[in-house]
């Protein structure tokens, strides 16, 4: 039997890509990620936290964002870096 190469189809084939996780405490984490594509000289990343501000509360908070020339797949997105806050409660 004879198999074909799925390495054409591969996306991400030549990025680079890094991630951090760090427990400040009991109640904060930060961290972020980028994803470089190491062809196309283009990425995007983020940073972010998760605040427990109670056993039942917590805050979180993150930065993404996006660079490149306009014909790359992240670069289209240049203009669009963004910030989401958010706020849960356990019942």
């Amino acid at each position: 039997m004879r198999f074909a190469s799925s390495r054409s189809a591969r996306p991400n084939k030549n990025n680079l890509a890094v991630a951090l996780q760090v427990k400040i405490n009991a109640d904060l984490t930060v961290g972020g990620g980028y994803n470089y594509n190491i062809d196309d000289y283009d990425g995007a990343g983020s940073l972010g936290f998760n605040l427990a501000l109670s056993d039942n509360d917590s805050i979180a908070g993150k930065l993404a964002f996006f660079n490149g020339d306009d014909g790359t797949t992240t670069g289209a997105w240049d203009e669009n870096d963004y910030l989401e806050l958010g706020y849960e409660r356990k019942f």
